[in-house]
Formats: C-alpha cells, structure tokens, sequence
C-alpha cells in the first residue's frame, strides 16, 4: 500500500535527500585521494566502502531517486554537467515529460480494398473478369463493384445495368494514367493500379499489397433506417482533400443474352453498381459527420477518394 507523505514532509525529504547526496558525493571525492582502506576523519566521516559506492554518481543517484520515487515526490534524471569531478547526475524537480495521449497517437486502421470492374453484357472477353469479380467479392477484405459500361451497346445488345456515368468514370482513369483509350474488362483496384483483360494472379497480388498498407482514416457506417450515418476522422490529418462517394450496388442477377457477342448465354453478375455519385468533399482536418439518404435493400458503400480519380484512402460497406 502506497504511503501518502504531506506536502512538507515531502520538501523536507527532498531536502534531505539532496544534502545528503551533495554530501555523500564531496565525501567519496575527498577520501577517493587516500590509499585502500583510509577513512574520512571528523564529523563527516565514512567508510571507505561508502565512499566507493559514492563516487559512482548514478548508484547514488538510484538510491535516493528509488527512494523518492516511491514517494511520489520526483523522478531522477540525468543532467549533463562539466565533465570535470566525478559527480555527473543530478536530481531533477522537473516533472516527467508527458507521453502523447491515445487522442493524438495515428490512426492505424486497415480497409477493405475497393475492385472496379468495368464490364458489358456486349462484350466477349468480359464474362470471364465477371465470373473472377464474383470469386474475389467472396473476401472480407475486398469491396468488388461491377459498372457495366455503355459504348458497346451498338453491336447488337444494349447492357441493362449500363449508364453512361460508368463510361465517364472510366474515361477519368484513362487520362489520370495518361492513357488513350479505355478497355474491357479493365480493374481498378484501390483507386490506383490497373489491370487490363484476365489477370487473376496480378489481381490476387495486387489486393494482398494494397490491404496491407494501413490507412490513417477511420471510417464507421451505421444504418439507420432508410438513412446510413457516416463518420469518419483522420489523425495526422489529410494532406490532400478527399471525396465523399456513396455507392449502391445489387448483390447478384442473372441474364440471358440474346443477341451480340454473347448471345446464347446466360451469365450471372455480382455486385452490379446500380448507383455512384458524390455526396461531400472533406478536407481531413476535422472530423466528419453525414446522415445520407439510403433506401432501399441495395447494398451500400462509402468510399474517400481522392480526385482524379485518384487513390481510395478509405471505404466500408453495408450488406
């Protein structure tokens, strides 16, 4: 049990300690100048045994800083003196330097890694990307979102989940990345890294690397009704600001292919985007607060997202 020592009784032990440090320090230098044995005459006197353990400056240090650390008087701690003289430790008043509290440490949080498919119900080479996005979607650690896009709809089977949104939004990537013209089936994971055609070993590694990159933003969902509440802080904070993107999607549909490259197929599509817009910016200086309309039973995403579009710096889903 911890021993409380009165406001004065604490100075005087303070005192105390210190004088006799100061004096047990000055006894080991004057008898440290005497052959093995010798002892200090007077009223000052000690042990030669005292006066060795003495003149190590950091035993006696530990011995009175022990003791009033115990008390909860002060902490010790080294000082740099002049070299000169074999005392070189003093006793500090000054209070501990504080620790940084849980309130300013970094955020440290791992996301789900965000998959954009960009797919057509027209296209030949697609059904195989579409049957790899339903496999990975499986995945605590992916959001896989299928956007069926417009601009093959001319050859002969117009893609029902196509918007002309998808198309602009995978025409965005293209001139981020400096390219020319845009393909399907192309991925894009995390924002950043481009797959085009099957590629499932690239895709599989691209997703362990980008999950293991911790994001410094926190992001909770929480369903409330036909509203979704969305908070979110970053600690540092952003260095570049962020959009705020909600996205719905439809867990699965199956359809039959009746004319067009696939004609004669029946191909089931996972997680079909029916709905992406923007909703907020955020500079990632302070913490964020929205209550945004959801109804409805489709699936729900919230994404930040750096423009461009650039990387996804956080996302989470609602099943």
């Amino acid at each position: 049990m911890r021993r409380t020592i009165p406001a004065d009784g604490r100075l005087s032990l303070v005192l105390a300690g210190l004088f006799a440090l100061a004096s047990g320090i000055a006894c080991a230098q004057e008898t440290g100048t005497q052959g093995p044995g010798a002892t200090q005459s007077g009223p000052a006197a000690v042990p030669a045994a005292s006066a060795a353990d003495l003149s190590n400056p950091t035993t006696a240090e530990a011995d009175l800083g022990n003791r009033l650390r115990a008390e909860g008087v002060f902490t010790a701690t080294p000082l740099p003196v002049a070299p000169a003289g074999p005392g070189r430790t003093l006793l500090s008043l000054m209070p501990p330097a504080a620790a940084k509290t849980p309130a300013e440490a970094p955020i440290v949080e791992y996301h789900p890694v965000v998959i954009e498919l960009y797919t057509s119900q027209g296209c030949s080479a697609c059904p195989p990307a579409d049957a790899l996005l339903a496999q990975i979607a499986s995945r605590d650690d992916v959001i896989a979102l299928a956007l069926h896009v417009d601009y093959w709809d001319y050859i002969g089977w117009k893609d029902k989940f196509a918007t002309p949104g998808h198309t602009k939004r995978q025409k965005a990537y293209a001139r981020a990345a400096g390219e020319h013209a845009i393909y399907t089936p192309q991925m894009i994971i995390a924002g950043q890294d481009q797959l085009v055609g099957l590629r499932p070993v690239q895709l599989t590694d691209l997703v362990d690397s980008r999950g293991s990159q911790p994001s410094h933003v926190r992001l909770t969902l929480t369903r409330e009704g036909d509203m979704i509440r969305v908070k979110a802080e970053a600690r540092p904070p952003l260095d570049k600001p962020v959009q705020v993107q909600l996205v719905r999607y439809r867990p699965q549909e199956t359809v039959p292919i009746e004319a067009g490259e696939n004609a004669g197929k029946v191909i089931r599509y996972s997680n079909i985007v029916t709905d992406w817009k923007p909703v907020a910016d955020w500079a990632g200086q302070e913490p964020l607060a929205l209550d945004l309309p959801a109804a409805g039973g489709d699936a729900a995403v919230v994404i930040l997202q750096e423009p461009g579009p650039g990387p996804v710096v956080a996302a989470e889903v609602l099943r």
